[in-house]
């Protein structure tokens, strides 16, 4: 059983990751940048295929993954004709579009976990209700009785009982 959990936990992060590096390789396309790779894991391939521009895949080293969008950095070399697609020639507000979505998914993982919780197990009635009734609901302590208990109790607790 305590296998069967490690597995889980490993197939979360993984769907996790990924997710994540979606978010990037949406955006990236989205802006016409160039994707060339899209890879869960690290290390060597162990199976790909091509779809349009990009190799999608999975590594050896289930420990994370990648999202290849060309011309990170000026240094990069494009091919001839496709300068414009690269990712620094791209605007500021772009470039933080691109690498904040894959932040931006994990808030949508974490939102669309706590809705299928609320409608899958649901919530106590009582506590979306206002403070204001639930007051009037609920019986009242009075701070004389609550004092007046505590006191017995003590002098039970002093005498043995």
């Amino acid at each position: 059983m305590e296998i069967l959990g490690i597995l889980a936990f490993a197939v979360a992060l993984l769907l996790s990751v990924m997710i994540h590096e979606f978010g990037h390789y949406l955006t990236a396309q989205r802006f016409g940048m160039k994707v060339t790779e899209f890879f869960l894991g690290f290390g060597t391939r162990l199976w790909s295929f091509t779809k349009g521009e990009t190799e999608f895949g999975i590594k050896a080293i289930p420990a994370g993954g990648y999202c290849r969008i060309e011309g990170m950095t000026p240094r990069d070399e494009m091919p001839a004709g496709e300068e414009n697609r690269a990712f620094f020639t791209a605007s500021s507000g772009k470039k933080l579009i691109v690498l904040g979505a894959g932040s931006f998914a994990h808030f949508l993982i974490g939102f669309i976990l706590i809705f299928a919780i609320f409608a899958g197990v649901g919530v106590n009635a009582c506590s979306l209700i206002s403070p204001k009734f639930r007051q009037i609901r609920q019986p009242k302590l009075h701070f004389k009785k609550a004092t007046q208990y505590l006191k017995s109790m003590a002098r039970r607790s002093e005498i043995g009982l």
